[in-house]
């Protein structure tokens, strides 16, 4: 999934997608290098994150 607010992929442009796997974990990445590596994180971490941006 990627933000809605990104708007297209340009060289001067990026964002974060985001993919929620089978087990509940979540991998992460840029779309600038969608080639490139990806983060990885439980989904009860991932639930913690999306908390705490929602916070602020």
């Amino acid at each position: 999934m990627k933000s809605s607010a990104s708007g297209p992929v340009t060289t001067s442009q990026s964002c974060v997608e985001f993919t929620l796997k089978r087990d509940g974990d979540v991998l992460v990445r840029t779309s600038r290098d969608r080639e490139g590596g990806r983060l990885l994180f439980s989904g009860a971490s991932w639930a913690m994150f999306l908390t705490d941006v929602k916070g602020l």
